[in-house]
C-alpha cells in the first residue's frame, strides 16, 4: 500500500456506504492523508464522506449515469488544485505530424476510457 501511495500524485477516496465501512478502505485514506497526499472525497451523498474529509473540496456526483460530466468535473479540480501553478511561456516551433497526433489521440482517449471503466465498475457495485 505505501509503495503505491508513494507512486501516486492524488487520491481519489470514492465514497460509499461499502467503502466507509472497509477498514482497508480506512487504512489507505488516513496513511494518505498522513503523508500529506492530495486527498480528494468522491461521494453521492455528504453523510458518506468522513468527518475528517467533509471540509476539503470533493466532487459531488449528482447524477451517476453522466459519467463523461463527472469526469470532467473531477479532472477540472485535480488540475485547479494541483496542476501547474505557474504558466512559462517557450518560443517553441510546432509542427503538424498527423500520423503523431494521431497517437497522442489514441493514448488521451485509452486513459480515458479507463477511467470512465473504473469509475463505472465503482459506481454500480
Amino acid at each position: 500500500m505505501s509503495d503505491n501511495l508513494q507512486k501516486c500524485d492524488v487520491v481519489l477516496l470514492f465514497c460509499s456506504p461499502s467503502a466507509m465501512n472497509s477498514k482497508a478502505v480506512k487504512k489507505e485514506w488516513t496513511a494518505a492523508d498522513s503523508s500529506d497526499k492530495p486527498l480528494i472525497p468522491v461521494f453521492t451523498n455528504i453523510k458518506y464522506v468522513p468527518t475528517l474529509l467533509r471540509t476539503r473540496k470533493g466532487v459531488h456526483i449528482n447524477d451517476v449515469f453522466n459519467v463523461d460530466a463527472n469526469i470532467k468535473r473531477l479532472h477540472k479540480l485535480i488540475l485547479k488544485k494541483y496542476g501547474p501553478k505557474e504558466v512559462a511561456f517557450i518560443n517553441i516551433k510546432f509542427t503538424y505530424n498527423k500520423e503523431k497526433e494521431k497517437v497522442k489521440t489514441e493514448r488521451n482517449s485509452s486513459l480515458l476510457e479507463n477511467l470512465i471503466g473504473f469509475y463505472q465498475q465503482i459506481t454500480f457495485l
